[in-house]
């Protein structure tokens, strides 16, 4: 008699286990051309092949594979949504230092026109001082002694 069940039980487990293993023939084929996602899906269906092997599914894996695949699909997608929201704030940053940055040149030009036209004001009011004070001093040498040493001062003051 335990001949009869040893017989039965062959032929389930050589089909499953034919089964399994052409599963592992196909993925080694197919290894360079599946993304992670495919290869974590094969390496899933490969455990629940494994699981089959040694007994009949019933409701409890059923239920626990299914909210292992329903938290596998909520973790890619919220992998996805970060992923955009990461790309769009990237994209916003980048718009916004290239914004900054032409801000920056504009006033880096609008400084350098401002201090190059100071320069100029200045060099401006130094010439019209030296007229000034050569104009004292030509006066000073006229008049009084006093006065043209005020006059010299300023001038070495000036300076």
């Amino acid at each position: 008699m335990a001949e009869v069940e040893e017989t039965a039980a062959a032929p389930v487990a050589g089909p499953e286990v034919s089964k399994l293993e052409e599963d592992k023939e196909n993925h080694e084929e197919n290894k360079e051309n599946e993304d992670s996602d495919s290869k974590e899906t094969y390496q899933t269906e490969l455990k629940l092949s494994e699981l089959k092997l040694d007994s009949q599914p019933s409701a409890d894996i059923e239920k626990v594979t299914a909210e292992l695949v329903q938290s596998r699909s909520d973790l890619l997608g919220r992998v996805q949504t970060l992923k955009k929201d990461l790309q769009e704030w990237r994209g916003k940053l980048d718009t916004q230092v290239k914004t900054y940055r032409q801000e920056l040149g504009e006033l880096r030009c609008t400084l350098n026109s401002e201090v190059e036209q100071l320069r100029n004001e200045f060099q401006a009011l130094r010439t019209t001082l030296k007229r000034q004070l050569d104009a004292t001093t030509g006066l000073t040498e006229l008049g009084p002694d006093s006065s043209s040493e005020k006059v010299n001062e300023s001038k070495e003051n000036f300076s």
